[in-house]
């Protein structure tokens, strides 16, 4: 059995209009989503084996954050930059390439590469994939090669909004 929990940068600061795209930071909506989100999946007891993220400052924030929330290590913060601006089928390819060893994988990216990787994973469509959103899925293979379109399955979807809501430890 793999994880991949599909989760897309938090809110970005557009204070500093000059800053090129990927040096955006977190603005503090975005920081108070990245502890909200960490909270949750710590509940939910969460620990991947590791986290690979896009290049972009916002989302290595992200990324920071959330492994600092469920125990994970910085050194299992792995920055890669096919993730900037990728597509699904790009995406898909980097899940497929994963090392075997890993059995539970956080991707941390960006839209519309995330919404789009998650209906080739699961046929569900997501309309509306928000800034530090997250989506579990988990798949019946013992190697990442073997992924094939549509074979996950959701466990959760959740979201800031979702959290802030339901006040909630599940959502579904």
């Amino acid at each position: 059995m793999k994880y991949l929990t599909i989760l897309r940068h938090a809110k970005s600061s557009w204070k500093f209009a000059l800053l090129p795209d990927k040096e955006r930071p977190l603005n503090e909506r975005g920081k108070k989503a990245v502890i909200a989100l960490g909270k949750y999946l710590s509940g939910r007891h969460i620990k991947p084996d590791a986290i690979i993220c896009s290049p972009a400052l916002r989302s290595v924030k992200t990324a920071r954050g959330v492994a600092k929330a469920i125990g994970v290590s910085k050194k299992d913060i792995h920055v890669i930059n096919g993730i900037y601006e990728a597509d699904a089928m790009s995406l898909f390819s980097i899940i497929k390439d994963l090392d075997n060893s890993l059995g539970d994988v956080v991707l941390v990216g960006h839209e519309p590469g995330l919404s789009e990787v998650i209906k080739l994973l699961t046929g569900k469509t997501i309309e509306k994939f928000p800034t530090c959103a997250a989506y579990r899925i988990n798949f019946n293979i013992e190697h990442w090669s073997a992924i094939k379109s549509g074979t996950g399955k959701c466990e959760f979807y959740v979201n800031p909004k979702l959290l802030e809501e339901k006040k909630t430890n599940f959502i579904q």
